[in-house]
């Protein structure tokens, strides 16, 4: 009986941290986002560096710090972009992420609004540009940990601006942004949550007069934010792709609701 019960008692997984001085092997190599109008001093905040080594051979490697501002996981970009490479590689439960909070967390406190972007090169650019209110979604999903950080937070404006994939038949970037809106809506009014996506095809792509057009349109959307594009974008996504029941079914809930039906 009592090696059954060791045999059959749960395991509890912990989450596996890394030492911060694993960060003096980086290389401080920042050519790579220098040449996309990235400051040193902007790269140096993020603590980031070339490995030259092991699994993220040749990437531009980005420590994530969790809530304890331990290590939890490692981002990297690509140096040498190839079909045969994936840009980016993560090491980590990517959905137990929020980045680059120790860094952004005052300024969402003190604007009392987020911004949700797709990756970490978008993150860059925007605190080169002065905009630090802004968190990392890794993709085109909103993941548990960001949901719940919202709730703690609770911000009076979000803003979902990922990637503007316009040359596509379906923009993957605001499919993305219209799934997280109602995602979102089950945790917060959904008059707070705007969709403002980057000018070009990401934040990266844009110079100084595009991030003008951009706060000005993000301004903007606070007042005059067309819920109903929204729901007639969304019901085009159904038309024109194959979407989870579920899908459909938060379209016709949300209709519902906007329309007092």
């Amino acid at each position: 009986e009592e090696n059954y019960l060791k045999k059959s008692a749960p395991r509890i997984k912990m989450e596996k941290t890394y030492e911060k001085s694993c960060l003096e092997r980086l290389l401080p190599h920042y050519d790579f986002y220098e040449k996309k109008g990235i400051d040193i001093e902007t790269i140096k905040m993020f603590e980031g560096g070339l490995c030259t080594e092991g699994k993220m051979y040749q990437r531009f490697v980005f420590p994530i710090f969790n809530l304890n501002k331990k290590i939890h996981g490692f981002s990297g970009r690509d140096m040498n972009p190839s079909e045969n490479r994936p840009k980016w590689k993560h090491l980590g439960t990517k959905t137990k992420w929020l980045y680059p909070w120790h860094l952004s967390q005052n300024f969402i406190l003190d604007s009392e609004e987020l911004i949700i972007v797709e990756s970490i090169g978008d993150v860059l650019s925007l605190y080169q540009n002065n905009i630090k209110n802004v968190l990392c979604s890794f993709g085109t999903q909103i993941s548990p940990s960001l949901m719940s950080y919202i709730v703690r937070v609770n911000p009076k404006r979000i803003f979902l601006s990922l990637n503007n994939d316009s040359g596509k038949d379906l923009n993957p970037g605001l499919t993305g942004a219209i799934k997280s809106f109602f995602n979102l809506t089950s945790i917060v009014d959904y008059n707070k949550i705007k969709i403002v996506l980057p000018t070009k095809n990401d934040f990266g792509d844009m110079n100084r007069g595009d991030y003008e057009e951009w706060v000005s349109k993000k301004n903007k959307s606070i007042e005059n934010f067309k819920y109903e594009d929204l729901i007639n974008f969304s019901e085009e996504i159904c038309e024109k792709s194959n979407q989870p029941k579920s899908f459909g079914l938060k379209i016709k809930k949300f209709k519902k609701e906007f329309y007092n039906e």
